[in-house]
């Protein structure tokens, strides 16, 4: 299984679709994970579109890259 992490932090929405529809066929699962301080409706409506192949973690704080990589890992290793 391959599984990509993308780590987001105040993402633009249009450039994240552009990287989104590129990583989907080239992965088996995507996790991203949200660094943005609080929670954004317009974010979680995007990602709600992708149910089922892209795993949404909004952290609701600014945790550095080591928190997403944690969260993302066991995809990776098959957890």
């Amino acid at each position: 299984m391959i599984v990509a992490i993308i780590v987001l932090y105040h993402p633009d929405l249009s450039l994240l679709d552009r990287l989104v529809g590129t990583v989907l066929g080239q992965v088996d699962m995507i996790w991203a994970v949200d660094n943005t301080p609080g929670s954004s409706g317009s974010i979680e409506e995007f990602f709600y579109e992708y149910a089922g192949q892209i795993n949404y973690e909004p952290l609701g704080d600014n945790k550095g890259i080591g928190v997403p990589a944690k969260i993302g890992l066991p995809g990776f290793i098959g957890g």
